[in-house]
């Protein structure tokens, strides 16, 4: 196990992004928590983005790749980098719902296009959910979510929606 100083050290040898995000984001992932239990999900969706139809996994996934600066990307996977790991750290469960909607906040803050979406899958007697976000083909929360989940569910930054609505 490490130790305090240990950790310390480590925390220090992190990407500067991952050093000035962590407290803003084990924050967020607490009032993200916080929402997701006191409130309907009707309250919270209109806050997700704009409702997208999602019909094909791989349009969906490969959705604007090539949109992306090389700069962007390297945002992206800070940004999940940043929210997964520190999801690690709270005492409380810092589930795939919250983690999505703090990934699609610092997504949205950063100008970058997203795609939330909410999936189910059959799991014994019982349907388990999960949320994941991606932004281009990267998976920023909640991992591949296409390879176990249906999708049910799918909101976007406005970008998406403005590109859809043209055809």
């Amino acid at each position: 196990m490490k130790t305090v100083i240990q950790k310390i050290k480590a925390f220090g040898a992190r990407e500067r992004f991952y050093q000035i995000g962590f407290l803003p984001t084990w924050l967020l992932l607490g009032l993200a928590r916080l929402a997701v239990l006191l409130f309907p999900f009707a309250r919270i969706a209109p806050h997700l983005g704009v409702p997208i139809a999602c019909d094909n996994k791989a349009d969906s996934l490969h959705h604007q790749r090539d949109r992306l600066t090389s700069a962007e990307m390297i945002r992206a996977r800070q940004i999940s980098r940043l929210v997964v790991n520190t999801a690690r750290y709270c005492p409380w469960k810092a589930n795939c719902f919250a983690q999505a909607i703090v990934a699609r906040l610092f997504l949205r803050w950063h100008g970058l296009p997203y795609r939330l979406y909410f999936g189910l899958r059959r799991d014994d007697s019982s349907l388990k959910a999960h949320a994941w976000v991606c932004c281009s083909a990267i998976f920023v929360s909640g991992g591949n979510g296409f390879k176990h989940h249906t999708v049910v569910g799918c909101y976007g930054s406005e970008c998406h929606a403005r590109i859809e609505a043209k055809g």
